[in-house]
């Protein structure tokens, strides 16, 4: 037999009673419905003015990822607002300066379409909204063609308001595509996603 041939058998013979390496288990990710990295950013289009929201700040805390997000005129921060994503929840936490106590829940992801969810009525609240997600769909907006899960929200609105009931698309990784509020509409112009640390 020829040096080469034996050369062969011996490394198919070494291969075959090898063992394989123990597999590593990778670590949980975080949530990936809705975008948690800085720099995040996304242009929007509301009625006839132009507004940016870019994510400035990330704590991770033992409920969940903290966003700070600001929206921008020109290069200058005009106001902030806080969002908390959970693996199963997006939470509303504070616009400027108001403070929602309990957070107000925008998105479940354990929630199937037709179902509802929301809080339980109490005079004390600044919104007694009922959340109802509707079927995943594909919506057509100038930052492009999303598939995205329709949240209707039945509201008295602010402190006792008159009821508004607005419908948010939300499309996995990008978070907020478009925003019907009745007399407005919110769409996505275009979506920068940040890096992640």
């Amino acid at each position: 037999m020829s040096r080469w041939i034996c050369a062969q058998i011996a490394l198919i013979l070494i291969a075959s009673t090898a063992t394989a390496a123990p597999r590593v288990k990778a670590k949980p990710t975080a949530a990936t419905f809705f975008p948690t990295a800085v720099g995040t950013t996304w242009v929007y289009r509301d009625g006839d003015r132009r507004t940016t929201e870019v994510i400035l700040a990330v704590e991770d805390t033992d409920d969940g990822r903290r966003l700070t997000v600001g929206w921008l005129q020109g290069w200058n921060t005009f106001s902030t607002f806080e969002l908390l994503v959970t693996r199963r929840e997006l939470f509303l936490v504070r616009t400027g300066n108001l403070t929602w106590t309990p957070p107000l829940s925008l998105l479940r992801t354990d929630v199937r379409a037709g179902e509802t969810w929301g809080p339980a009525a109490d005079e004390s609240a600044l919104t007694d909204g009922i959340n109802r997600v509707g079927e995943r769909e594909e919506v057509e907006v100038p930052a492009g063609r999303f598939e995205a899960t329709p949240v209707r929200t039945a509201s008295r609105g602010f402190l006792g308001g008159n009821t508004v009931e607005p419908t948010m698309w939300y499309s996995p990784g990008v978070g907020l595509v478009k925003a019907d509020y009745g007399r407005t509409t919110r769409v996505l112009l275009a979506f920068y996603p940040g890096r992640s640390s």
